[in-house]
């Protein structure tokens, strides 16, 4: 993944593959294993999410497609039969002008459980709003959401001013249950969540204007 020449919607992707884990998992590890692992803090579903991308699941007599909203089913637990196995992650076509980005929250660079994590994909339209957002969090509920409240909020509105103040309050983040363990409060984790998910869409609609 880091090293595929993918279109810039996927920097997100290529992002979070450079954090996940270590070097040496970095360079055996699969993001089917990462998706079938299915932590609440696997680094690389958000960015999925937000590529509305599809698992392809095969047995010896059929082949299915599973969003990846839908395959992730809790903690540990996913949409896969004993006779089953991941064949193929399948992202839809995206528009030329798209853009992604991904930050994560964590107590050191490599081998952490991340604290909380934001990924966004967007694009810009010719008119300078924004015209394609989604959004997602991950490491803050049982499984990695997108956020539809704060997408439909900012969707529309002008780029550039966005680089100056976006406007995320803690009711947009809905479906979040963020929790209290050694790597940090549920509270701290929601505040964190937020100032997040604004360095996060800013750093994409930077490189989504650096292209239009």
């Amino acid at each position: 993944i880091i090293d595929n020449p993918f279109p810039p919607a996927f920097d997100g992707l290529k992002a979070e593959a450079r954090e996940v884990g270590s070097i040496q998992i970095q360079k055996s590890g699969t993001i089917a294993g990462n998706i079938c692992n299915a932590s609440p803090a696997a680094d690389g579903i958000p960015p999925l999410l937000t590529l509305e991308a599809m698992v392809e699941v095969r047995s010896a007599n059929s082949t299915r497609l599973v969003n990846v909203e839908d395959f992730v089913l809790g903690p540990r637990k996913v949409d896969l039969g004993a006779n089953e196995l991941v064949t193929a992650i399948w992202v839809p076509e995206t528009r030329n002008n798209t853009t992604s980005s991904f930050l994560k929250l964590g107590s050191r660079k490599y081998l952490v459980i991340s604290i909380a994590m934001v990924a966004v994909t967007l694009s810009i339209s010719p008119q300078g709003l924004i015209e394609f957002l989604n959004i997602a969090v991950g490491s803050c509920s049982p499984v990695a959401r997108r956020m539809p409240v704060l997408e439909k909020k900012l969707t529309g509105l002008r780029a550039r001013d966005l680089l100056d103040d976006i406007p995320v309050e803690v009711e947009d983040l809905t479906g979040l249950t963020p929790i209290t363990d050694i790597r940090g409060t549920s509270e701290y984790r929601q505040s964190a969540v937020r100032e997040l998910c604004q360095s996060t869409i800013r750093d994409a609609i930077g490189k989504s204007l650096e292209i239009t």
